[in-house]
């Protein structure tokens, strides 16, 4: 096979890619990432769907009942069917080849899922299918699925935000949107970050400083940095960006940043700090269990947890004419197999590579670093914006003013995501020397105005041994 003109080769011929790479992932590595972001998220799911739609506190601090099997949910139902779209239709995937696989394979007609199929059906396109005549364009229907583009885009949160806008666009606007890329870009930089700060602030620079997606992680910030309650931060973010609909996506992804944050790197204690929110406690759970299961891996996450819901794929009641996957082991292999493709073709900066294969210095997914150097995670200041921690969106460049005519455009040739260079609070990774101080995330946290660290709370979301059930 001729070679290309202006790629590095090894010594076998193969192009060395991840030579040229900024961060490489073994491929051992990032199989047992997507299988955690897998078991997380049926995890999360099955906690969550007994508190879906209570809008009172709970007190659980374990699955109660105890199941038998994993719930049956379509925060599992709609990433699979893209998986299957996207295994014929490869990286350049359109929104079409997407809003196709749905009218095949899912039949749910509530909310947003049954005016955006009409307004298909109708022959209206995206972005018009998610807005026009949909009252439920703000809801948590498009961050259910964004996970999965996290999954696809290790260490490439502005890819993943890509595919998430694109993605839920098809059903929803504006809020339902941003709540999407914002978790996208949280679950692909947990690859390879694991700082709750750093991770939401990577989240905040994909979608608008003001909007009410943003508004309410930076809430629950605050009630952390202030020492708050779990149940004060909780308030606090319901009297900021609260709404009627349970199912409302800003409200939702505030109850995400507190058990990410009140958590304190405990799986089962962030799980129940965000699901004992209520609300659309199933969405919140299957989300915050990928992004804990990407950070963690499957290796990390506690069997206690695992063990009751097994390893098997139950399908919903709306799909149809679809074979579906009888284990979660199968999913990530299919997963991972469909994210190294994408990698390819759209992460020039990311390289998956076998064990043997892998750099000394490279940024391998939390593993030990090696004697050449260590990363060190930097803010990087500016004199542009004294105030704002955070970059400031570009308003003419919002995905709610996108044109129709992008229909058939692929997936990853978005509009550019909200993130200027060089402002406050954007994050860069160095390699230091070795000698130099290690394990240090030098974030600036005094410009944000607050600390990251959630205070201990002994009466906090899992606080009592005492397991309540709703009956």
């Amino acid at each position: 096979m001729p070679k290309t003109i202006g790629r590095p080769y090894d010594r076998n011929g193969q192009e060395a890619v991840h030579d040229m790479a900024a961060l490489t992932l073994t491929a051992e590595n990032y199989y047992d990432k997507v299988l955690g972001a897998w078991q997380g998220k049926s995890v999360g799911v099955t906690l969550g769907a007994g508190m879906r739609g209570q809008l009172t506190p709970g007190r659980s601090n374990y699955y109660s009942p105890i199941p038998g099997q994993p719930v049956a949910s379509l925060s599992l139902d709609f990433p699979l069917v893209w998986l299957a779209a996207l295994e014929e239709c490869g990286p350049e995937i359109t929104p079409a080849d997407l809003a196709v696989a749905w009218l095949e394979h899912l039949d749910y007609p509530q909310d947003e899922f049954g005016y955006a199929a009409l307004n298909l059906r109708r022959g209206v396109p995206p972005p018009a299918s998610g807005a026009y005549a949909n009252w439920f364009r703000h809801a948590t229907g498009g961050v259910l699925r964004a996970d999965l583009w996290a999954m696809l885009a290790p260490g490439a949160p502005q890819i993943a935000a890509v595919y998430a806008y694109h993605d839920a666009k098809l059903d929803h606007s504006e809020e339902g949107v941003w709540a999407a890329m914002f978790l996208a870009a949280v679950g692909s930089a947990a690859f390879f970050l694991s700082d709750s700060f750093t991770l939401l602030t990577i989240g905040l620079a994909m979608i608008p400083r003001t909007c009410r997606t943003a508004r309410a992680v930076k809430t629950a910030l605050a009630a952390a940095g202030r020492g708050a309650s779990w149940l004060e931060a909780r308030e606090s973010v319901q009297h900021e960006v609260g709404h009627r609909n349970f199912t409302d996506a800003p409200q939702n992804i505030g109850f995400f940043t507190i058990g990410l944050l009140y958590g304190m790197r405990d799986f089962g204690a962030a799980l129940c700090a965000a699901c004992n929110c209520g609300y659309d406690a199933e969405v919140v759970g299957g989300a915050l269990g990928a992004v804990l299961g990407i950070r963690d891996g499957s290796i990390g996450l506690p069997d206690d947890w695992l063990r009751p819901i097994g390893d098997v794929v139950i399908a919903g009641n709306g799909l149809r004419d679809f074979d579906t996957p009888r284990t979660l082991h199968e999913v990530a292999s299919r997963t991972v197999a469909i994210g190294k493709e994408i990698v390819a073709a759209r992460c020039p900066d990311i390289a998956i590579v076998s064990e043997q294969d892998s750099p000394r210095a490279s940024l391998s997914a939390f593993e030990p670093m090696q004697p050449a150097g260590e990363a060190r995670i930097e803010s990087v200041q500016s004199d542009a914006e004294d105030e704002a921690p955070l970059p400031k969106p570009d308003a003419s460049s919002a995905p709610a003013a996108e044109e129709h005519s992008d229909r058939t455009a692929p997936l990853a040739q978005a509009p550019s995501t909200y993130v200027e260079p060089a402002l406050a609070g954007e994050v860069r990774v160095r390699v230091h020397e070795p000698g130099e101080q290690r394990g240090v995330a030098e974030i600036d946290h005094a410009r944000a105005g607050r600390d990251r660290r959630a205070p201990a709370d002994p009466e906090g979301p899992c606080g009592g041994r005492q397991v309540h059930d709703r009956g």
